[in-house]
C-alpha cells in the first residue's frame, strides 16, 4: 500500500485535511490529496475566478489538465510576477500535470529505471510544490 494524505495550504502554512473534503475557509487556498502513491488531486481556489482541479501522476481517465487555471492561481498569489515569468510558470506547470498515457518515463542512460517522482505521486507532488515556490508538507518528504 502506498502513501495517502491530504494537505491544505492557506497561503501561510500546510494543515492536514480530510481526503476528498473541501475546506470551508476564505480564498486563496490550494489542497493536495495524494491517493495511494498513484496520483495527486490538486484543488485550487484563488481569490476571485480561476478555481479548478488538476492531477499529477497516474490520474483517473478523463482527468482535466488544468495548466491555465493553476497558473492563474499562482499569478494571484505572486502579484509581482511579470508576463515572461507568468508564461514560464505556465510551461513549468503543464510539464507536471498528468499525461494521457499515464506511464512513468524511462530516460536513456538511467539504467532502465523510471524517475522515482514519476512512480510515486508524493515525490512528484513535492517537486511540483517546490516549482510553485511553496513549502512542502513534512509528510511528503519522509
Amino acid at each position: 500500500m502506498g502513501f495517502s494524505g491530504a494537505y491544505l495550504y492557506d497561503g501561510t502554512q500546510w494543515t492536514r485535511q480530510q481526503s476528498g473534503q473541501l475546506p470551508d475557509i476564505a480564498e486563496p487556498w490550494l489542497m493536495v490529496d495524494v491517493h495511494d502513491s498513484a496520483y495527486t488531486t490538486i484543488t485550487y481556489r484563488p481569490t476571485g475566478s480561476g478555481s479548478g482541479v488538476a492531477y499529477l501522476g497516474r490520474a483517473p481517465r478523463g482527468a482535466d489538465q488544468a495548466a491555465d487555471g493553476l497558473v492563474e492561481w499562482w499569478a494571484r498569489t505572486h502579484e509581482a510576477a511579470g508576463p515572461s515569468e507568468f508564461d514560464s510558470k505556465k510551461e513549468q506547470i503543464a510539464a507536471y500535470l498528468s499525461t494521457v498515457d499515464n506511464s512513468a518515463t524511462v530516460k536513456p542512460g538511467d539504467g532502465g529505471q523510471p524517475d522515482p517522482a514519476e512512480t510515486y505521486a508524493e515525490l512528484k507532488t513535492a517537486r511540483f510544490l517546490v516549482a510553485l515556490g511553496l513549502p512542502v508538507p513534512d509528510e511528503l518528504v519522509r
